[in-house]
């Protein structure tokens, strides 16, 4: 008995020095202590708050935690877990998949129509992986609502994220009144190398460096045949504007920031584009359309 006695510190530093190595061989473990894609969150969240949040629009995210706090924007968790809705309507398969990402409902999440949604948080993915994300996709609405936009900020560190932003959104998309219409230049950074971001004086705009174009397809057809003035407000180096037909393939015109067109009747919906005219990036704050 006092030799077992004896033992049992022995026994129990053993055990001690086992545990340990246990905890540090757990693949788990070492994920949950070495996981830091939180804290790349800050410099989109920030710059989402500082330029959207005065707008009041909502923002759908399947990793909903670190971009709402940080944004404070209204959230619709797409995995559910503060859902009302989502938690009283779970799909037949529950319980088959990945715990705590099984949630979703692509039907509902359009009826609620977010201004934007953001696929895996911080860096975002424009392909969604879970199961309300992917059922959005696969609705036609989808993608005549939305475009990716890749926004990018520098501050309190430089990274970037791939959002989809509704541009029909009436708080931050596309607007019309008068027949005068503004779209807001981050919509154009939809195409590779361009990058929605602030320009020097802090304004949020569609940047793209020599050799890449801005571009907007989605421009509704204008209420009438007409002349229109097409004017790229922004900063940086001078810029070109490109105007053209989707329903027929033409380019319309082609010139200088301010562009005057006469638009047939059979235009139908337009594209437009905004390129560097010189080596300079160009910052497109916003396109404005007028009748003449």
């Amino acid at each position: 008995f006092k030799l077992a006695l004896a033992l049992v510190p022995a026994v129990a530093i053993a055990a001690l020095v086992w545990l340990r190595h246990a905890q540090y061989a757990d693949k788990q473990n070492t994920r949950a202590i070495k996981e830091r894609w939180e804290w790349k969150t800050p410099p989109i969240a920030h710059l989402l708050k500082k330029h959207f949040l005065p707008r009041d629009p909502l923002m759908a995210a399947d990793a909903l935690g670190a971009i709402a706090f940080m944004s404070e924007l209204r959230t619709l968790d797409m995995l559910g877990l503060n859902d009302h809705y989502l938690a009283h309507h779970r799909p037949k398969d529950m319980g088959k998949g990945f715990l705590g990402h099984e949630l979703g409902d692509g039907q509902y999440f359009l009826r609620r129509n977010p201004d934007l949604v953001f696929f895996l948080p911080p860096g975002g993915v424009q392909q969604a992986r879970f199961r309300g994300g992917v059922e959005m996709q696969a609705d036609p609405r989808f993608h005549q609502r939305y475009v990716a936009i890749k926004f990018e900020s520098t501050r309190p560190f430089k990274n970037s994220a791939n959002i989809w932003v509704n541009w029909q959104s009436e708080r931050i998309g596309l607007t019309q009144s008068g027949g005068v219409v503004h779209i807001p230049g981050y919509l154009l950074a939809s195409t590779g190398g361009t990058v929605a971001a602030e320009d020097g004086a802090g304004k949020l705009s569609g940047s793209a460096p020599q050799g890449k174009a801005l571009r907007f397809d989605h421009l509704p057809a204008l209420a009438a045949a007409g002349r229109r003035r097409f004017e790229v407000i922004g900063s940086g180096g001078p810029a070109t504007l490109r105007v053209g037909s989707r329903a027929t393939g033409a380019l319309l015109g082609e010139g200088a920031a301010a562009l005057e067109l006469d638009i047939p009747a059979d235009a139908g919906e337009l594209w437009l584009e905004a390129v560097p005219a010189t080596k300079q990036r160009i910052f497109v704050h916003e396109v404005v359309i007028r009748p003449l």
